[in-house]
């Protein structure tokens, strides 16, 4: 199956892409009519079809789209192709070098150009061709162009729409927008966002809290006339302090539970993490971890869809139960290279290694 990508979008000054070329004018159109937080577009011309990805970012105004080009095939899954551009998202974002969270949970553009970080680019554009590439099995052959269908033809459906219908519409000549509008976001990514939302609220509040109280004690200070009750005054403080630091500021049970090997940040049951949170290693970990993201059962790291972030880059996407790497990919950044498979002993056991090299070129819509 032929695949080459394209990665595009409205960052902080206006419209990119890579690679730049003719393809331009189907994302533009693209871009144009995504209405929804995101969208799927389908665009066939001729014996290619594109498959782009619009992705709204936040309250910013920026998009980022992501697309991959067939040739004379297309895909049946819609729902496995949703799922692969859904994942590419959750993986740039918590990349962090193209779009990135803000503090709040909001995800927004990183950059202004493609230029900025070309190497990241092409990261994407390898991991999305390596990704669809495992689709091939959902390959179909493309059905001879009906040149009674206007190549300018928009047509809408939503994900829950017929699947049947929305395949015959994508193998016309024009575009098919296929709306989702909601759980459009991995678990992780939601998850995330939505722990720094809520640190960054909580931090908001405690120093709120923190500037009344100092506005306080500055007042009763100045009413002090008598040294000794300035020296008691001093003693006040520095027990306010101490509440302050240990109370509001840090509060052990919510925001800087220490669990030996990591900082865990997330929300909490019966003393131990529960649910969707994040993991923090220390600068020494042993294993070379950094952080991770993902579900936390009593007090134990267990998910389908963990992301397990390393010191020098790499990391893992899968199942893991605690410190165990179970099934899943592993990403080898010094090599660009990564595992499809097994683990045992958090090492690759049963599955596929894959060396990232470019496929073939195109130039204005033919293989070079």
């Amino acid at each position: 199956m032929n695949i080459s990508s394209y990665i595009f979008g409205n960052l902080n000054n206006g419209y990119i892409q890579y690679p730049d070329d003719s393809a331009k004018d189907i994302f533009s159109t693209s871009i144009s009519n995504a209405t929804e937080k995101s969208q799927l577009v389908v665009f066939r011309a001729g014996v290619l079809i594109y498959y782009s990805y619009i992705y709204k970012l936040g309250n910013s105004g920026g998009i980022l789209g992501l697309s991959v080009v067939l040739n004379s095939v297309m895909l049946a899954d819609i729902d496995g192709v949703f799922r692969i551009f859904e994942e590419a998202i959750a993986n740039i974002t918590l990349k962090g070098k193209i779009i990135g969270f803000a503090n709040d949970g909001r995800i927004i553009p990183v950059v202004s150009s493609f230029a900025d970080d070309l190497n990241e680019v092409k990261r994407i554009n390898s991991l999305l061709q390596d990704n669809f590439s495992s689709m091939e099995m959902v390959a179909k052959k493309l059905p001879p162009v009906n040149y009674g269908t206007n190549s300018e033809r928009i047509s809408r459906f939503t994900i829950s729409d017929d699947k049947s219908k929305i395949l015959s519409e994508t193998a016309l000549s024009g575009y098919t927008c296929i709306y989702k509008g909601k759980n459009y976001n991995t678990l992780s990514l939601e998850g995330y966002s939505k722990v720094l939302n809520k640190l960054n609220k909580e931090k908001e509040e405690k120093e709120k809290r923190c500037q009344d109280l100092t506005k306080k004690l500055r007042k009763s200070e100045r009413a002090q006339r008598n040294t000794t009750w300035v020296a008691i005054l001093g003693g006040v403080v520095l027990l306010l302090g101490f509440i302050l630091w240990n109370k509001v500021l840090f509060p052990s049970e919510v925001t800087n539970y220490n669990a030996g090997e990591y900082m865990y940040y997330g929300p909490m049951s019966n003393g131990r993490p529960n649910g969707v949170g994040v993991a923090i290693y220390k600068e020494d970990d042993a294993d070379g971890r950094k952080f991770y993201i993902g579900k936390f059962v009593d007090g134990n790291r267990q998910d389908d869809q963990a992301m397990l972030f390393y010191q020098d880059g790499d990391y893992f996407y899968g199942a893991m139960d605690g410190d165990k790497l179970e099934k899943g990919m592993f990403y080898m950044n010094s090599k660009s290279s990564h595992f499809e498979g097994e683990f045992f002993d958090n090492s690759p056991y049963n599955g596929d290694w894959y060396d990232h090299e470019k496929a073939y070129s195109l130039i204005n819509g033919n293989v070079n």
